[in-house]
């Protein structure tokens, strides 16, 4: 719930610790709650992996790129679009090859229109405008994988709050999120 509650609705850890403590009577601190966000960091990087396997495999991709502020400085969060898969990837570049690194040398087919790569990349604008972007590393990636096993829930019409519980859940988990393994 911390994770869902601090990546999906934006919810700060001040906050976040006011609203655990007030309407479930669990009282923790910003720096427990950090420690569960970097918990939830290896299971959702896995999905993330598994997820990006199933772009790999499609004929059509749709991908756009928006501003994220990391440690005070400008990066990039990707979003790759398939039917069912929805990869994001943060990172400090908006060259090529971060494409190229995702998708290597195949050409893929693209639509004509960018709407639904933008549509993805919306809640992430949201996120970087009442939070200011994120103050390490670590915390981008483990966004940019949250965003990535939501978007792909989301495309497969599945419920968000019960595919982050699954991932989170156990290890094969998240592999099994996006049919791999």
């Amino acid at each position: 719930m911390v994770v869902y509650l601090h990546y999906a609705h934006a919810i700060g850890m001040e906050r976040l610790a006011l609203l655990l403590d007030e309407v479930f009577g669990l009282t923790i601190s910003e720096g427990t709650i950090s420690n569960i966000l970097a918990r939830a960091r290896e299971p959702l990087l896995t999905a993330t992996a598994a997820i990006e396997q199933v772009v790999l495999a499609s004929p059509v991709v749709c991908s756009d790129e928006t501003l994220v502020r990391v440690k005070g400085k400008n990066w990039w969060e990707w979003v790759f679009v398939t039917t069912i898969a929805v990869p994001h990837i943060i990172k400090p570049s908006r060259a090529k090859a971060v494409v190229a690194d995702l998708l290597g040398e195949i050409r893929r087919d693209v639509p004509y229109t960018n709407n639904v790569s933008e549509r993805h990349l919306r809640p992430s604008v949201i996120f970087r405008k009442v939070t200011n972007g994120f103050r390490c590393e670590w915390g981008a990636e483990t966004y940019a994988a949250f965003r990535s096993v939501v978007s792909t829930a989301k495309a497969n019409g599945a419920s968000v709050l019960e595919t982050v519980q699954f991932v989170l859940s156990e290890p094969q988990a998240s592999k099994a999120l996006a049919g791999v393994g």
